[in-house]
């Protein structure tokens, strides 16, 4: 009843219409749209470019109604030549629709940039723009399937995917079947007062909440005991293997219990680290004789962290 169409072709009826009456005209202000027909005992008009009884008329989307409010009326003429106008009917046209914008908020983009696209959050943020004031419905997919809708925050739309969503529809939090762990594909639809609708680009997003635990082992050549896999040295600069990494993987860190000895680099392809003042990256580190690694006893762990910003931390190797 509120008199909003996207349609350019749009139907109206006209009743309290005499039997007598010959002529049914409709008017977009001062131009006729053409002539109404009676379609079983209902005066019907139909927008088109030619009208049912062939007189000339427009289309709702010519100028003669513009996009917006238009003014119609209706003139009937009798067998007599007596004639009577409608009152004025507004409809209002719109067919535009600004094609929206989904991104991964960067609160949500755990990856080395913001921008990349790449998280391990599984209740990921989304936020929409683009989108026209007289939108509402907007609605987040992966692919084919409905993750939920939208709502709008101090004037921004975002969508966080959960396993409701804002609006009580179901949803699909980011880890289940719906949005696979790695390359996810998502898009927005939304739709106006009007019914039009509008999808954004497609945002391939990765989700990466997969790490492998690393192994941290003192390697056989500073392992100086009488057991090459004894863990026992006197070599104050020990070098360290780091297995078991994966490819993705950024930062290798090393710790003598909470405090950080500093980080490892891949040598010909092995993770490798060796306590010295200062390692490969100039990070300052602690020998292996500083108060970093006590004389006796040392509990040394790994703690690796990919470029999604998981982490994971090796099982501990006590060395001597």
């Amino acid at each position: 009843e509120d008199n909003l169409t996207n349609d350019a072709t749009a139907t109206f009826t006209i009743t309290n219409v005499d039997t007598d009456v010959t002529s049914v005209e409709v008017l977009n202000g001062n131009i006729s749209l053409g002539f109404a027909e009676q379609i079983e005992g209902v005066w019907t008009f139909t927008a088109s470019p030619s009208d049912s009884v062939g007189i000339a008329a427009r289309a709702l989307d010519t100028a003669d109604l513009n996009e917006g409010d238009n003014t119609l009326t209706v003139k009937v003429t009798d067998a007599a030549g007596n004639t009577s106008t409608s009152g004025e009917l507004t409809v209002t046209l719109d067919t535009n629709l600004a094609q929206p914008v989904i991104d991964l908020s960067s609160g949500s983009d755990t990856g080395d940039s913001n921008e990349d696209n790449l998280t391990n959050d599984a209740t990921a943020t989304f936020t929409i723009t683009n989108v026209d004031t007289d939108v509402t419905s907007v609605e987040v997919l992966n692919g084919n399937i409905s993750l939920g809708f939208a709502e709008q925050i101090e004037g921004v739309w975002t969508f966080t995917a959960s396993p409701s969503d804002s609006v009580g529809i179901a949803a699909r939090a980011l880890d289940t079947a719906d949005l696979n762990e790695g390359d996810n594909t998502l898009t927005v639809k939304v739709t106006d007062a009007a019914g039009n609708t509008s999808t954004s680009g497609e945002l391939t997003v990765t989700l990466d909440t997969n790490l492998a635990q690393p192994v941290i082992d003192l390697s056989s050549g500073s392992d100086t005991g009488d057991s090459n896999e004894d863990n026992l040295t006197n070599d104050a600069t020990a070098t360290f293997t780091i297995t078991n990494v994966d490819a993705d993987v950024t930062s290798v860190e090393v710790l003598n219990g909470n405090v950080s000895l500093g980080f490892a680099e891949q040598i010909e392809g092995v993770w490798t680290f060796t306590a010295s003042r200062s390692d490969s990256v100039g990070v300052d580190l602690k020998s292996l004789s500083t108060a970093g690694l006590n004389e006796g006893d040392n509990t040394l762990t790994v703690k690796v962290t990919d470029a999604a910003g998981n982490t994971s931390t090796s099982g501990e190797l006590t060395v001597t």
